[in-house]
């Protein structure tokens, strides 16, 4: 997972060197929890790091479980991961 959130890392800040005016981490969650805890992770460290870059999370299709509509305990569990990842 971590070379997915270095590879968002390297690609967002290149973006954002060349001009873009935000970045937008489309479909994310879509291949499952451990691509939407690389995206959080991804967007935490480039928050750190450009607190003045856009970005947009976007969970067109995952949301409903990542946000728990479902009746799941999956946002609870993945911010527990993410906590957990961060130590």
């Amino acid at each position: 997972m971590e070379i997915a959130v270095e590879d968002m890392v390297y690609l967002a800040e290149k973006m954002w060197a060349a001009g873009a005016e935000g970045i937008n981490f489309d479909t994310a969650g879509a291949g499952g929890d451990a691509d939407f805890l690389a995206t959080l992770l991804a967007v935490e460290r480039l928050r750190a790091g450009h607190p003045g870059m856009g970005m947009v999370v976007g969970m067109p299709v995952a949301h409903a479980v990542a946000s728990g509509m479902d009746g799941s305990r999956a946002a609870v569990d993945l911010v527990a991961r993410l906590e957990k990842a961060r130590a």
